[in-house]
């Protein structure tokens, strides 16, 4: 929806006309028309204004969505959640728990019938929290039978002691018997899982006619026929049967919160991100700073819920010099196109180019890793002390020593080394390549941000995912779906975390600089806002522009022609460019953008802009040369890992795989691992060839 169309259906569902509005903004009936009709939009002024009249966020009326209400009355939709994290739809089992605890409530029975059949919703939810408090209320009844504490110390003073002979072990013999113990819970499960939920009645007739009853082994998927898959009620196609292994299971994460999940713990990245959006809230910066030093708990988290609101609700500064929107259709009219010279490929060119990307990427990335975090300062020393500055290859294990382990104050000690890998370790900066190719083989290249929040749900755990990925994936499980997941409570929503997850959709439309950064966007609006989506359709249309041009500037401008020229990111790369052509070396170049961005702060070293013009910068001063750029990108800090595998990423597929050196390739042998349940380790060449089969028929 446009801005247009949400201004229009806000006026009319306060029943007001153009003439009423207007008078209410202190403007012409004629912008109001103007507005309505899409001939103009509204100053930024002008919407924050319209923000206060109608009680919806500036961010709502910048996508154009007059339904995304303002700050904490975003409501979690519970539809995508399973009933089992809903309260109201466990009532029944509630009532039957109560009674077999001895709980007195039977005079509710009927109070839990009825708010059990209540439509699903938000009264539905508020009612049943009255219920979980009468529950916790409830007495026993007379003459319950049962004593049954919780607490270990009551637990234990109520049992009953049994003796019984034993005898002795060796260490041998109890190795043998936990690796049996290990073997018997999981083959016992194996048993049973195919029929977990059949009724018994169904389970006895199904063991008889496989002639396994009594049950004397495995339910096999060979035991099984079209006639019996129709014929029984429980679903018996497709189940793990022991014939028929299945890929890994997917374990809970039970892991304390880190403190990105904690919303008061990024409360001075939030200030500083709202004040480079422009938003009017300087007078609330010594607010911020009071309650970050609160000693963390309940009080806390509630004053940094109010700090929340007020950002939702601030306006913007005036005069703010950029426009930023979120939504597609706003991005998309703030674009500058850009025309560029491109040359056509054979297949088998497109097929060398798309595996020169992934090795690209990973190569690039582990040229980083090992440095991830690390200062400038230090990282310049280390280099400097190995003799690898300006850098020319891999950071190694063996260019280590017991003195530079105890002397740095980065732990280098156990790091990721080209030299002790046997192939392309696990990093989240690689996994979203693999798991885009999951993506589109499950759901097209037609996918929703939708498929995406739901692909990282089912094949990840939490701890795969960093800062804003970390953030939208507690959204979606609390009911948070995109484009709220990218809002709620996200300090981290323009971080590096979506610009690094692009390079599959420029992977997949060679040349279509267009299609891919759409792509990219899909993907980036479940976790970024603004800059921080821009930033992964930036380098998403960068590489669809590499497969058909070896013109570096072109790549860059191919990149910038889809985002809005209107952008704190476009002006960045921009200066870049034109310092470049000025003469500026890249050494001063660098200085600038840690004038603006300090690396000595995560937001300042994380963030898109700054990491966006260090890859830019890296291409240009490279002029193309695979080795030379990645080093260039990694030698100067902030995210060395992530602009290593973008720059390596665009120029694998500039150059193809034949071009890179064995230098750079080797240490990976052609493997990459993943922490995707499913995928696992994935062989490169296969993993290219794959990619293939996703191009545009």
């Amino acid at each position: 929806m446009a801005i247009s169309t949400a201004i229009t259906k806000l006026r009319r569902r306060a029943k007001l006309s153009e003439a009423e509005l207007s008078a209410k903004l202190g403007i012409g009936e004629a912008d109001i028309l103007a507005w309505e009709a899409g001939e103009k939009k509204p100053t930024l002024d002008e919407v924050a204004k319209i923000s206060r009249i109608f009680r919806v966020s500036v961010d709502a009326l910048l996508m154009g969505d007059a339904d995304m209400p303002r700050g904490k009355n975003i409501i979690p939709d519970t539809a995508p959640l399973h009933e089992w994290e809903i309260y109201s739809k466990s009532l029944h089992y509630e009532y039957m728990q109560c009674i077999e605890e001895g709980l007195d409530i039977s005079a509710y029975e009927d109070l839990f019938k009825a708010i059990r059949k209540m439509p699903d919703g938000e009264h539905k939810e508020k009612m049943a929290d009255v219920l979980f408090d009468i529950v916790q209320n409830a007495p026993m009844i007379e003459g319950y039978p049962y004593e049954e504490p919780s607490d270990l110390e009551s637990i234990r003073a109520l049992c009953k002691e049994y003796t019984y002979a034993t005898k002795p072990f060796t260490e041998e013999a109890l190795r043998d018997k936990i690796l049996g113990a290990w073997y018997g819970r999981i083959c016992g499960c194996l048993l049973g899982k195919p029929v977990e939920g059949i009724s018994c009645e169904e389970l006895e007739s199904l063991l008889k006619e496989t002639g396994n009853y009594p049950m004397t082994r495995y339910i096999l998927a060979s035991d099984m026929t079209e006639d019996m898959y129709g014929r029984y009620k429980f679903p018996l196609r497709g189940r793990c049967y022991a014939d028929m292994p299945r890929g890994k299971n997917i374990i809970p994460d039970t892991a304390p919160l880190h403190e990105w999940e904690i919303y008061s713990k990024s409360l001075h990245y939030e200030y500083m991100q709202c004040i480079e959006e422009g938003l009017d809230i300087s007078a609330y910066e010594d607010l911020f700073k009071a309650i970050r030093k609160m000693p963390d708990g309940e009080h806390k988290e509630k004053m940094a819920d109010v700090l929340f609101d007020i950002v939702q609700n601030a306006p913007m500064i005036e005069g703010y010099p950029y426009e930023e929107p979120s939504d597609l259709e706003s991005i998309r009219a703030l674009c500058k196109e850009y025309t560029y010279a491109t040359k056509p490929f054979t297949e088998e060119a497109l097929r060398d180019k798309i595996l020169g990307a992934w090795y690209g990427r990973i190569c690039g990335c582990l040229l980083g890793k090992p440095v991830e975090g690390i200062s400038c300062e230090e990282l310049e020393s280390l280099l400097k002390e190995t003799g690898n500055y300006p850098m020319t290859r891999y950071i190694l294990a063996s260019d280590m020593t017991e003195d530079m382990y105890g002397r740095y104050k980065f732990p280098l000690r156990g790091r990721c080394y080209a030299d002790t890998i046997q192939i392309a370790p696990v990093d989240d900066d690689t996994n979203y390549v693999a798991l885009a190719q999951v993506l589109i083989d499950k759901h097209g290249r037609d996918f929703t941000p939708n498929d995406v929040a739901t692909i990282w749900m089912t094949r990840q755990g939490k701890q795969a995912y960093c800062t804003a990925e970390r953030i939208a994936f507690c959204n979606f499980i609390k009911g948070f779906r995109p484009p709220f997941s990218a809002i709620h409570k996200n300090s981290y929503r323009e971080w590096i975390g979506a610009q690094i997850r692009g390079d599959y959709f420029g992977y997949i439309n060679p040349g279509d600089t267009k299609t891919a950064a759409d792509m990219a966007w899909r993907d980036a609006s479940i976790s970024h806002t603004k800059n921080g989506i821009y930033g992964e359709m930036f380098a998403a249309a960068m590489i669809a522009a590499a497969a058909v041009t070896d013109d570096i500037e072109d790549i860059i401008r191919a990149g910038l022609s889809e985002i809005p020229a209107t952008s704190r990111l476009y002006a960045a790369v921009e200066e870049i460019i034109v310092d470049f052509h000025a003469g500026v070396s890249f050494d001063d170049a660098i200085a600038k953008i840690k004038e603006v961005y300090d690396p000595h702060n995560s937001h300042g070293w994380t963030h898109t802009i700054s990491n966006a013009e260090i890859c830019a910068l890296a291409l240009l001063h490279g002029k193309g040369d695979y080795g030379k750029s990645i080093c260039l990108a990694v030698q100067v800090g902030y995210d060395t890992d992530c602009n290593g595998a973008t720059v390596g990423s665009i120029l694998g597929m500039r150059n193809g795989a034949k071009a890179l050196d064995e230098v750079w390739t080797k240490p990976v042998n052609g493997k990459l691992d993943t922490s995707i349940f499913g995928v696992g380790i994935l062989d490169l060449d296969a993993a290219a060839e794959h990619t293939m089969k996703h191009l545009p028929q």
